[in-house]
């Protein structure tokens, strides 16, 4: 059933070949990695090492013969990250995108699920983001495609068991404010509402489709060479405005 699902999104996201797929080890992208070879891709595993924590190493050497089991041609990004921890979270994730950056032309699949979308819609609510913010991580944004966004964890670790994948836990996720939104507020919210990660997850795309059609009706505030008229902005509604 996930493999029929996974082969839709692929589908409806265009996936061709060449094609990335980043692993970090967590159950996600290795389910991710082993579906797509599964469907007949033959993505390129590419794993990303922080160098920051001491099973970094055991992990790239388990994403690689995650790549060696399935037949797939395996690339390791190294990155020198300064271990100072204020900021750490984003300047990790700019510096593994700018790495994605340096790739060969291709698509990048990444292992995001619904319940990551669920806990990116709560994180950004508490910021007190719009349409855009509250669409959530988008299936495709430019060449970097999520083709499981459909699936819940809990899906993804069953899958991972059955077919026999081993996969890595990193401690930070138990430790940021995301592993607080994991692991206390999403469940105490599914306790309140059943299905509540479902519901947030439908509700990004609802906002997705509202923020892409708000796009399109802005487009006439530019001017030709790229700028924005200040008399068609400022009569222009607050949502086409923002």
């Amino acid at each position: 059933d996930l493999l029929e699902r996974l082969a839709g999104s692929c589908a409806a996201l265009s996936l061709g070949e060449p094609l990335f797929v980043a692993v970090s080890g967590g159950v996600d992208s290795t389910v991710l990695a082993w579906g797509l070879h599964q469907l007949g891709f033959s993505p390129t595993v590419v794993h990303v090492h922080h160098g920051l924590r001491a099973a970094s190493d055991e992990e790239a050497r388990q994403v690689e013969a995650l790549a060696e089991a399935l037949g797939l041609p395996f690339r390791l990004i190294r990155l020198s990250l300064e271990p100072d921890p204020a900021g750490l979270a984003a300047r990790a994730r700019a510096a593994r995108y700018a790495a994605f950056e340096a790739l060969p032309p291709g698509d990048i699949a990444l292992g995001h699920h619904l319940d990551d979308q669920a806990e990116t819609v709560l994180d950004r609510l508490a910021r007190g983001a719009g349409a855009r913010g509250l669409g959530g991580m988008r299936a495709r944004r430019g060449r970097y495609v999520r083709p499981l966004l459909f699936a819940r964890r809990a899906e993804l670790e069953a899958v991972a068991r059955a077919v026999g994948l081993c996969w890595a836990e990193d401690p930070s996720n138990y430790t940021r404010s995301r592993g607080a939104l994991r692991h206390q507020v999403l469940p105490a919210l599914e306790a309140i509402r059943a299905g509540a990660a479902l519901g947030l997850a439908r509700s990004a795309a609802l906002l997705a489709e509202d923020d892409a059609l708000l796009n399109s009706l802005a487009e006439p505030l530019f001017t030709e060479d790229g700028g924005v008229s200040c008399v068609r902005l400022s009569a222009a509604p607050p949502p086409l405005q923002r």
